[in-house]
């Protein structure tokens, strides 16, 4: 299972994270896909976007539940406006 494949230029994630956000990306997935198969396996992909407002985090435990909330609602919102709004 490869994990957490960028899937838009748009998106942000961690550092080394791999990227499969355009046509050009799909050569070495390929490559990727034949050798795990070459070993007696299926490949399995899982595939990643996040806003940049939203930004990686390392900790997945917040120290400020309340804060987190209020900015994870923020930005939902504005995705929210955002497609609303046709942009």
């Amino acid at each position: 299972m490869v994990g957490n494949a960028l899937v838009s230029g748009t998106s942000d994630s961690t550092e080394g994270t791999l990227s499969l956000a355009s046509p050009y990306d799909v050569p070495r997935f390929s490559v990727l896909a034949r050798r795990i198969a070459r070993r007696g396996s299926l490949a399995g992909i899982q595939l990643a976007f996040s806003p940049r407002d939203l930004g990686p985090v390392r900790n997945w435990v917040t120290k400020d539940r309340a804060s987190e909330l209020k900015r994870l609602s923020s930005l939902i919102l504005g995705i929210s406006e955002r497609l609303s709004d046709g942009s």
